[in-house]
């Protein structure tokens, strides 16, 4: 490989003194196909060949890279590892270091973000486009909205007239024709066309932003001009709210999402706009509430916007070198390509389970029936719980840019998105593929390849947000491998591992796709508590071990003496939480057309009425605008109690049971099973001990947000035994949880529900 004398020169690489070393001591040369892995690694192996040594700062030192080298000067090829990683090599007494300033992480942050904000440009074009927008509502609109709400009555009330005759029938019917042709969804979309795609883009994952026409300490300044938004809402709400009492309600029916009469409305005081993303979408969700002078939302409606990027088409070869995967490889792009079947109701479902303290793995292939098990490597079962010592992207990924680079001639080194390993699998398990077919595929990966010289560097698209989103091998590796050793994970190693969860991924994250492989069980739970839970199981994570141990059965803390990182996730958990907030009000066009009321007059134990569930202070915001104060409480309540690992014959893994879930689950099987008495559901069950925690922010009047914990763990030295030769007491237990469950068969003409609501 002929190569240039000169030192090239690129980016951000710091290289003058880099170079007045080379000249002087001669430029050492560098030799090794190293299959991806952390940048720290490679470094030990140029200082293994060359005896110089490089120092990986902690901003690149954990980055996984590819580098496979002929022969190949060290200026060169350290200038490419800074290209891949983002970072510069900066002189050290005789030594380099590879690192990464804030200034550099700065300028690939904001050029990044550039690319989302244009992304949601496109993508708001696309929905204000899809669905149109119409501001102020002229009489014809009016007139053929509520003749569409009539015809819909009237089509309900066909199918309902022989259901009512049916003695002590409860008929709910959701009617969702009507939910988007609302004055507040109307104005929620004029909204979005006022946005700016910069507000959009800054909404991170888990993000919920409050914005107002009158901000307190907790909320943001508003961001659009929303006087003409509120004309034009009252003016049509008012417009509608005299037509709609033609549209009279069906005598003992629910109509969710229907309109129904409504009263005019005299002033908005106040508008708030939401704008709130899930941890695993990169939707933002787009909701404005209109408040009166009582302090009741009188309209609220919705809408969400995606970013577009621009279409990739993967371009395909049938020039160029096949690309040959070795065994290894080829079973672990099998399995990730299944990863992805759909739809999910008939994709495979791989279990892994390991045999004899791990000397042997097995993997079960289901497809609906149960099937039997079909041999898992061992081999491949190593890279999975060892990501920090053998990176994934070291099996295929690495194995088909290695023969590209080779088949093009060019020395390579390269850096990967995690999502690749799933994207490349489904591309390499339809048969043959070519090296050309893979660099011109690249762009549909996310990778962005240049080969104009005798190099060959390929590295991710959006580099910051691949980096953003790919998991910490390091601190997997420590769960992964006390999963397989044990074949199950702590609440406390869970708790523990959230806080390095990956999010902002649209698909499942890559570390919970391997602990699946490794432990389905442990997997579903890392997925359930961080998908719902995850700022309540991180706060529960922040507390010291010895306060735990100390704490018993019941510890209170009071927020003001939390750390400033529980402080925060307590904030989180109240202010911010997208998901599972206990006090968020029903969405809809504002409880005066949403048949969905949500008014409460029950007393709270505390002896204060409950506001109505569409007023600001069912807002976290607007109950607390000046912060959580430092009298609120963390709760954590465990309670230990025995149980069962309870197994079904012929049926891989099982379900840990305490006697109360156990005698429920055979009560309500008994309860639904006609002719005579159910069969039981397990067949062996070794004693166990399972810990419930419950995480509780109690914050009095204002609201409880709290999350529930299972851990659980055999009886050392128990052993598997029949329902019979349980503990009495247990037994005993069982039976009473039972027959609470034990009630007669429902009858066919008893409670009758018909569609979704509530």
């Amino acid at each position: 490989m002929q190569r240039p004398t000169h030192l090239r020169t690129w980016g951000t690489l710091a290289f003058a003194a880099f170079a007045t070393l080379a000249l002087a001591q001669g430029q050492p040369k560098v030799t090794m196909t190293f299959p991806a892995t952390k940048t720290s690694n490679i470094a030990a192996e140029i200082k293994k060949q060359t005896g110089i040594q490089i120092t990986c700062n902690p901003t690149v030192a954990n980055i996984p890279i590819l580098v496979s080298v002929t022969d190949a000067p060290l200026d060169e090829l350290l200038a490419k590892i800074a290209q891949v990683t983002g970072g510069e090599v900066i002189k050290q007494g005789d030594g380099y270091i590879l690192t990464k300033s804030d200034k550099l992480r700065l300028e690939e942050a904001n050029r990044e973000n550039g690319w989302m904000i244009a992304a949601f440009e496109r993508g708001k074009k696309r929905t204000l486009g899809d669905m149109g927008v119409t501001d102020r509502w002229d009489q014809a609109m009016i007139d053929d909205l509520v003749k569409k709400a009539q015809a819909n009555r009237a089509q309900i009330e066909n199918r309902v007239t022989g259901l009512q005759r049916q003695p002590g029938a409860q008929i709910t019917m959701f009617d969702s024709s009507m939910s988007n042709m609302t004055p507040a969804t109307g104005a929620a979309r004029r909204a979005l066309q006022l946005l700016q795609p910069g507000v959009l883009a800054s909404i991170k994952p888990g993000e919920r932003a409050v914005y107002s026409t009158a901000a307190n300490r907790m909320q943001r300044r508003m961001p659009i001009n929303v006087t003409q938004i509120v004309s034009d809402f009252v003016h049509n709400h008012n417009q509608l709210a005299k037509a709609a009492p033609q549209l009279r309600p069906i005598e003992g029916v629910n109509i969710v999402g229907g309109l129904t009469a409504g009263e005019p409305i005299a002033n908005i005081v106040e508008t708030h706009l939401v704008l709130s993303r899930s941890y695993r979408s990169t939707t933002v969700q787009v909701e404005i509430k209109f408040i009166d002078r009582n302090g009741l939302f009188v309209g609220q409606g919705s809408t969400s916007v995606s970013p577009e990027y621009p279409p990739v088409q993967p371009a395909t070869s049938e020039e160029g070198k096949v690309v040959e995967l070795s065994d290894l490889s080829r079973q672990m792009a099998v399995i990730m390509a299944q990863e992805l079947a759909a739809p999910t109701s008939d994709r495979s479902v791989y279990s892994v389970a390991t045999v004899n303290g791990g000397a042997g793995a097995f993997v079960t292939i289901a497809g609906g029936e149960s099937s039997l098990p079909k041999q898992f490597s061992p081999e491949l079962l190593n890279v999975f719980v060892n990501p920090d010592r053998i990176d994934p992207t070291s099996l295929y990924v690495s194995e088909c840019y290695i023969q590209a680079a080779k088949a093009e001639g060019k020395d390579l080194v390269a850096a990967f998105p995690d999502t690749i390993i799933k994207e490349l699998a489904r591309v390499l398990v339809r048969g043959n593929i070519t090296h050309k077919a893979v660099l011109a595929g690249s762009p549909a990966f996310g990778l962005s390849v240049d080969s104009g010289t005798d190099w060959m560097v390929v590295t991710p698209t959006w580099a910051n947000a691949a980096r953003e989103t790919r998991f910490d091998r390091d601190e997997a590796a420590k769960l992964f491998r006390a999963v397989n050793g044990r074949g199950f994970a702590s609440l406390e190693e869970l708790a523990d591992y959230s806080f390095h969860v990956t999010l902002g991924v649209s698909d499942r994250p890559l570390d919970t796709v391997y602990l699946s492989l490794i432990n389905k069980d442990v997997g579903d739970q890392l997925t359930e508590y961080t998908s719902m839970s995850l700022d309540l199981l991180q706060l529960y994570g922040s507390v010291p071990e010895n306060t735990k141990r100390q704490g018993g059965e019941k510890i209170q803390l009071a927020y003001r003496t939390l750390s400033v990182q529980a402080k925060r996730l307590a904030d989180h958990a109240y202010y911010s939480r997208v998901n599972g907030f206990s006090m968020m009000p029903f969405g809809g066009e504002g409880q005066k057309f949403s048949a969905m009321v949500m008014m409460s007059t029950e007393v709270s134990s505390g002896g204060r009425p409950m506001p109505p569930a569409n007023s600001v202070m069912t807002e976290p915001t607007e109950a607390l605008p000046n912060g959580i104060p430092g009298e609120a409480l963390v709760n954590i309540d465990r309670m230990l109690q025995d149980g069962v690992f309870a197994t079904t014959k012929g049926i891989r893994g099982g379900q840990m049971l305490s006697a109360e879930e156990l005698g429920m689950r055979q009560g309500m099987l008994e309860a639904n099973f006609s002719g005579g008495s159910a069969p039981a559901q397990f067949d062996t069950y070794q004693p166990a001990q399972i810990l419930g925690v419950a995480v509780t922010l109690d914050l009095g009047e204002y609201g409880t947000p709290s999350a529930h914990f299972k851990d659980a763990w055999l009886v050392q030295n128990s052993r598997a035994v029949a329902y019979g030769q349980l503990p009495e007491a247990f037994r005993l237990r069982v039976e009473q949880a039972k027959k609470q469950l034990m009630m007669p068969p429902m009858p066919a003409e008893g409670r009758l529900r018909i569609g979704g609501g509530g």
